[in-house]
């Protein structure tokens, strides 16, 4: 078994999963017969069992997350600034100002993230020019057009 085996939700893969053990237990001076304690002490065993092939899969896993990250330290990005108009009925219009590193396998980290009220449409747009003078050479994206649906 692998840790993998874990990541799967009705056998197509998840991005995230559980690893749960749960054991029901009684107290040993509550059991009055040979048969009852032989069937627990067996649930123990298998549980005994199951936690160390946990233990197993968690160390394989923590494995594959140290060689994510030494992946993610090298890998190639690149920084993208940008600004977005956001219209949702419940909150209103929003502009939000972002930085974040863009890296090669399509993951996205933001650096900066500012979000001004719809009234403050001047002060997002003085703000994504200043940090466009501030990180010269920094590929800029503007999407502050009107939806369709406002139109």
């Amino acid at each position: 078994m692998s840790y993998t085996d874990h990541l799967n939700r009705y056998g197509n893969p998840a991005n995230e999963g559980q690893i749960i053990i749960r054991e029901y237990i009684r107290r040993p001076e509550t059991l009055a017969d040979a048969e009852s304690i032989k069937l627990y002490d067996q649930s123990a065993a298998e549980a005994i069992e199951e936690a160390r092939r946990m233990i197993e899969d968690l160390t394989e896993y923590r494995q594959a997350l140290a060689a994510r990250y030494a992946s993610l330290e090298v890998m190639p990005y690149k920084r993208i600034l940008r600004i977005e108009r956001e219209n949702y009925s419940y909150t209103g219009i929003k502009y939000r100002v972002t930085i974040a590193k863009h890296r090669e396998d399509g993951t996205e980290v933001k650096e900066l993230e500012e979000v001004y009220p719809g009234k403050e449409r001047h002060i997002a747009l003085k703000r994504f020019a200043e940090l466009q003078k501030q990180h010269p050479g920094i590929e800029s994206e503007k999407h502050i057009e009107k939806s369709k649906w406002e139109r």
